[in-house]
């Protein structure tokens, strides 16, 4: 984590049922079935993703932690 403010780190880990569990800042954003999915939700929800490190893990599941610049994004108007 970054001793910028803004700056997140976010995890975008694999789940049982193949898909992407999103979380950042400790809060569940969602499941994807990519990192392109998952890089999408981070920028709806207001983090801009910078890059992706990949994150060990004992399990064997695959996971990656994004480092994000976090934003208020723009609510679209009908």
């Amino acid at each position: 984590m970054s001793k910028r403010k803004n700056m997140v780190d976010a995890t975008v880990k694999r789940s049982k049922n193949e898909k992407w569990n999103v979380a950042a800042d400790g809060v569940k954003l969602g499941q994807v079935d990519g990192l392109c999915d998952a890089t999408d939700l981070l920028y709806d929800s207001g983090y801009k993703v910078g890059a992706y490190r990949r994150q060990p893990s004992d399990s064997g599941k695959s996971g990656f932690v994004a480092s994000c610049i976090k934003f208020n994004p723009k609510k679209e108007e009908v």
